[in-house]
């Protein structure tokens, strides 16, 4: 869960593929994000995102 300027809560889901699919989950809506997705880089930071491919072996 990340929050954004607006303090609103935001949900990803981190994968290596399908990015910008949307899925409703325990009435919440989950992003599905990719390495290279325009909202990893504005939402994350590049140390995090890094930790995040090398702890899921993500190529």
């Amino acid at each position: 869960m990340l929050r954004d300027i607006d303090d609103n809560e935001k949900y990803i889901f981190y994968g290596p593929s399908a990015g910008g699919l949307k899925v409703q989950f325990a009435e919440q809506e989950i992003v599905v994000v990719t390495p290279g997705s325009p909202r990893v880089r504005q939402s994350v930071s590049a140390a995090w995102a890094m930790k995040l491919i090398s702890l899921f072996g993500i190529k």
